[in-house]
């Protein structure tokens, strides 16, 4: 499971059918970086769900990026938020498959 998320960048997209695990695969990715980051391992990483619904406006993916990251986050007490210009909104996503 953590090869799909092993990439040579900073974002993965994860693209799936209905049905498929896309978001459990997220939350045991999840579960396993929050452990990691507890460990203070520099390898943890922070999956954030972008909902598809999220994409279907015009504005560029790295706003889009930004912002649904943002929301995803705030509610765990975001203190730096991301903007389109931040290396990690900013970044192509690698596509994978699942």
């Amino acid at each position: 499971m953590d090869e799909i998320f092993t990439a040579d960048c900073s974002i993965c997209v994860l693209v799936a059918g209905p049905g498929s695990g896309k978001s459990s695969l997220l939350r045991m990715h999840l579960t396993r970086s929050a452990g990691r980051w507890l460990a203070k391992q520099s390898d943890a990483s922070v999956p954030v769900m972008i909902r598809a619904a999220a994409l279907t406006g015009t504005a560029p993916l790295p706003t889009v990026l930004a912002n649904a990251t943002n929301a995803e986050l705030a509610m765990f007490g975001l203190q730096d938020e991301l903007t389109p210009t931040s290396s990690v909104a900013s970044h192509a996503p690698k596509y994978r498959g699942w």
